[in-house]
């Protein structure tokens, strides 16, 4: 029950972070000034054209939560049980990729 809790609660929270403002970047303009952006994950992927990995993460989370919701539900838990670690291990892997991939990414403007 408790690892079920667990992965709803992650899995919403991975969700929302790819979300929020937490990069910046800083752009040297042709008058010498210097912009600073700030940007989500989805921001920086999508400069990149990389949205394809912010599809399979929700797409994968919503595997692990529905999964949960199985195990929470009391519906053939010795079933669910193996596929419910196994997608939430898979979204806590995606999630760490995504975010590397968009600590690495330098878009232009």
């Amino acid at each position: 029950m408790v690892p079920s809790i667990i992965s709803i609660i992650a899995n919403i929270a991975f969700n929302v972070i790819i979300f929020l403002k937490l990069f910046k970047d800083r752009v040297h303009m042709p008058d010498g000034g210097v912009n600073v952006y700030h940007l989500s994950a989805l921001d920086k992927l999508n400069a990149a054209e990389l949205t394809v990995l912010v599809y399979l993460q929700i797409l994968i989370s919503m595997v692990a939560v529905i999964f949960s919701i199985f195990v929470l539900s009391k519906f053939k838990i010795d079933v669910m049980k193996k596929p419910q670690i196994i997608s939430f291990i898979a979204s806590v892997i995606m999630f760490v990729v995504l975010m590397i991939v968009a600590v690495l990414i330098h878009p232009k403007y």
